[in-house]
């Protein structure tokens, strides 16, 4: 592509963002009705976003959206940083990449246990509260104050496994941490970190229960017990 075919497509698409700003009156009303469709295809956000698509710099859109000309006047330039996105210089944006967790590896997800549907008691949700106490320490003790006003207790232990602790604890499935591990499949390191707290706050509502070692006198033993 030829510089000169670059500015045709820099000025169509700054056409394209002028014509869009125009129907902002529109836009607004259909959000206020609650009809908005939210970030339109072929709009400046969307190339602003997916902009590796059409551009090679992040800067573009934006530049091109509000209207901002270049000029050769010293006096009127803009002051440029050295640094300009993460296309143009990606090893200065290195440290603001998400690391993912340590999840499992796919295929060594253990199969959970099947828990029948069971009636919601006081002490299902005394567990519950204090389950949501409990990792709302931990997160305050793993995060800065501001994350945790963010994000919560969630950053630690998240709602849907807080409910299939509980659900797994009614039916004794947490009897030790090899089981939290299958009952959960969190990360090893969270396991190895924080397994053994949450499992004497389950046991404290839920104690575990001790089963009979497979030898011979077992059953005779179970049997005397119960007659």
């Amino acid at each position: 592509m030829t510089a000169g075919q670059s500015m045709i497509d820099f000025e169509e698409r700054r056409a394209h963002y002028s014509k869009r700003v125009a129907m902002m009156g529109t836009e607004a009303t259909l959000k206020t009705e609650g009809r908005n469709k939210g970030v339109e295809v072929g709009s400046a956000m969307d190339e602003f976003i997916n902009v590796h698509a059409c551009f090679q710099c992040r800067r573009k859109p934006p530049t091109l959206y509000f209207g901002i000309v270049q000029t050769s006047c010293s006096c009127c330039v803009p002051c440029s940083s050295p640094i300009c996105c993460d296309l143009c210089h990606p090893q200065f944006f290195e440290k603001y990449n998400i690391i993912p967790p340590n999840l499992p590896a796919k295929g060594t997800v253990t199969k959970k246990s099947t828990i029948k549907t069971f009636e919601t008691d006081a002490l299902h949700l005394e567990l519950k509260r204090a389950l949501y106490m409990w990792r709302r320490e931990k997160a305050v003790s793993k995060f800065s104050p501001s994350v945790v006003r963010t994000y919560g207790g969630k950053l630690v232990l998240g709602d849907d496994t807080v409910d299939w602790l509980i659900a797994c604890a009614q039916a004794h499935k947490l009897n030790n941490i090899l089981e939290l591990a299958k009952e959960t499949n969190l990360p090893s390191a969270w396991i190895t970190e924080l397994g053994e707290s949450v499992l004497a706050m389950i046991h404290s509502h839920f104690p575990p229960v001790k089963k009979c070692a497979p030898v011979k006198g077992c059953r005779v033993q179970q049997a005397s017990l119960e007659g």
